[in-house]
């Protein structure tokens, strides 16, 4: 029931780094050690994971604990905590969150949950000094506490490589203390299978914010998990940009994605797939009135037992400014639940 699992992850977005995961899945938090005299801290079927990454562009530490039977009823309770240390957002600030969260969650239907989570952190924003004065605006340390409710429907019939099936979620969170806002997001994604094996997919998101709206709170579009024809924060407009090109996101951000995935040849690692995206960022809360930003490309994916599913996208946007390349090659290795 424990685990150690080692390697490397690399994507266009954070670059490489290495990881190491220690999994218990059926500890005891009530047992008694064997060094001490005790039978040992397994047997009731909890849950513990400690993770460490660190790379050029990150260094995360969490540990996470879970009871999927709190008093015995389909209940589950997860506390856990975190250190992040993330270069990756901006070549002119780095972000740290520190922080810890209780998390109770209750299914309710064979595809359907509510989830309520707690957190409280403190995240920090080192601006450097050749930033310019909007940005330097954010320099500083935040404390602040964090109330999120999430409703989870999930019928796919895969993690990993999905062809049938839809999941939805829709969640409201609220800040308090040095951040003061509310903030919604709907997710969702629809899978197709359809003849000879291909799938044909549709996803989206939209998430708004309203109140303080420090940098870390913002809304930004582009990179391998929406807009894959930008540059990771790049898609944007020249209102919601800096006098040196920097992007500072925006209080309200929406995209969605077309997908059709095939198999090529007999190759059953291999599938290939066409997408299209599109979406547009705003300033301003609830409102979807910036520019249209959309891309279309092609890519692989590759099923390696050893590391993974590995997916290369080729992107080319379709609404450009100074600041936007003409092509984007976007790399990810690993699995993003979502």
């Amino acid at each position: 029931t424990g685990s150690i699992n080692f390697g490397a992850a690399f994507s266009s977005v954070d670059n490489i780094y290495g990881l190491i995961e220690l999994t218990q899945t059926n500890f005891n938090i009530r047992g008694k050690p064997r060094f001490l005299g005790g039978e040992g801290m397994r047997g009731a079927g909890q849950k513990i994971r400690l993770n460490l990454r660190a790379g050029a562009e990150r260094q995360d530490v969490a540990i996470d604990f879970t009871e999927p039977w709190l008093f015995d009823r389909r209940l589950s309770l997860g506390v856990g905590g975190y250190f992040r240390d993330l270069q990756f957002y901006s070549d002119y600030y780095d972000q740290r969150d520190a922080g810890g969260y209780i998390s109770l969650r209750k299914p309710l239907g064979e595809f359907s949950s509510l989830s309520l989570k707690v957190t409280g952190e403190n995240i920090e924003v080192d601006v450097d000094s050749d930033a310019s004065d909007e940005l330097k605006e954010e320099d500083g340390s935040y404390t602040r506490g964090l109330v999120g409710l999430t409703y989870l429907y999930d019928t796919r019939d895969s993690q990993y490589l999905t062809r049938r099936g839809h999941v939805l979620s829709a969640s409201i969170d609220g800040s308090f203390g040095d951040v003061s806002n509310v903030a919604v997001t709907l997710r969702g994604s629809k899978y197709f299978l359809l003849p000879l094996d291909t799938i044909f997919s549709v996803s989206g998101e939209f998430r708004s914010v309203d109140g303080d709206d420090p940098i870390f709170d913002r809304e930004f579009l582009g990179g391998a998990y929406s807009l894959r024809g930008y540059d990771y924060r790049e898609a944007t407009t020249l209102a919601l940009r800096d006098e040196n090109g920097e992007p500072l996101g925006g209080n309200t951000a929406a995209y969605f994605s077309l997908e059709y995935s095939f198999p090529i040849f007999n190759l059953r690692k291999v599938r290939g797939h066409v997408f299209y995206d599109g979406g547009a960022i705003s300033a301003d809360s609830w409102d979807l009135g910036g520019d249209y930003l959309h891309d279309v490309g092609f890519g692989v994916d590759l099923f390696l037992a050893a590391l993974g599913p590995v997916r290369l996208d080729l992107a080319w946007p379709l609404e450009k400014d100074r600041y936007t390349d003409d092509v984007q090659f976007q790399f990810k290795m690993g699995y993003r639940f979502r």
